[in-house]
């Protein structure tokens, strides 16, 4: 808004306003014409700004030129965007990989997306260099085209790019072009007692470069491990199957309604959606002990006198 110029500064027939706005972090220019109408003051609104700091010049003009400017600055109000939301990655008929999200929390004027992936060595680490891809700040999903190898896994981020920079890293999204069945067992399978009448049984997502796919079950045999005396016999094996939404954190499962004071056989397999995969070599485990589940029997009582008696049992 400002006030028309006093006629006294005309020096002719003033034709109008132009409005000259200087965008200071892209060097964009654009220019506003507001005809003279005769009001005293004038307002305009300027639309479809982008988040940056700006310069606005505003000159009277007739038909010999403009006048010098008026200035004026408005600061940059932006900040950095928070990250995406909820990125997930998915293989495509053509073995590609496509990519979905949601917008940051409060999405602060974002002009791009910038997509990060690496194929990982580790749960962590990549081997070799990250990749990226610009993507518009108008899209909410792109298909990612690479050379990928098959069963082989690769990590996918997002951040969201407006005038004050990037975003920290979106959750990140594992991504398989080709899935397989896992071709090695589950590692470092331990079992040990938790009561007299449960297991605890914990293990490790077998080698990523191994996986060939995202594990999404684990499936837990077990049965009681018969002796060599004779005093355990082997029962009929039982399967507990455990989904997990992680594959790269270990795992921990009780099993239950165990006998006291018995060994256990444990193995563990791997579960993808092409199947299962080896289980591990066995592992041994034993309840802790229990109070004696049943009394004594056949008691006899003999021998009485005034003061002593004999018992057998």
């Amino acid at each position: 808004q400002w006030q028309a110029l006093p006629t006294i500064h005309h020096n002719g027939i003033l034709q109008g306003y132009v409005i000259r706005l200087y965008d200071l972090r892209t060097a964009e220019v654009s220019n506003f014409t507001v005809i003279d109408s005769g009001a005293q003051t004038y307002t305009y609104t300027l639309v479809n700004l982008k988040l940056s700091g700006y310069q606005v010049n505003i000159m009277a003009y007739n038909q010999e030129g403009l006048s010098p400017p008026a200035t004026r600055s408005i600061q940059d109000r932006a900040r950095k965007a928070d990250p995406p939301r909820n990125l997930v990655s998915m293989a495509t008929s053509d073995n590609n990989i496509q990519l979905s999200w949601q917008p940051p929390a409060e999405i602060g004027g974002i002009e791009t997306y910038t997509v990060v992936w690496c194929k990982l060595e580790t749960d962590v680490s990549c081997l070799g260099p990250e990749k990226n891809l610009s993507v518009m700040g108008s899209q909410l999903s792109v298909k990612v085209i690479d050379t990928w190898e098959p069963f082989t896994r690769y990590r996918f981020a997002l951040k969201a790019g407006n005038s004050a920079g990037l975003s920290d890293l979106s959750n990140a999204a594992v991504g398989y072009t080709v899935q397989g069945v896992p071709s090695s067992p589950p590692q470092n399978v331990m079992v040990q007692a938790e009561t007299a009448t449960s297991l605890l049984v914990e293990w490790n997502a077998p080698p990523v470069q191994d996986r060939r796919g995202v594990i999404t079950t684990y499936r837990v045999y077990y049965y009681v491990t018969p002796s060599v005396s004779g005093q355990q016999m082997a029962t009929a094996e039982q399967i507990m199957a455990v989904n997990i939404t992680d594959d790269s954190q270990p795992v921990l499962l009780s099993l239950s309604e165990l006998e006291p004071f018995t060994s256990y056989t444990v193995t563990v397999s791997a579960v993808t959606t092409q199947g299962e995969g080896n289980r591990t070599e066995a592992t041994w485990g034993r309840t802790s002990q229990a109070a004696p589940s049943d009394p004594p029997t056949n008691i006899q009582i003999s021998d009485v006198t005034v003061n002593t008696v004999a018992l057998s049992w």
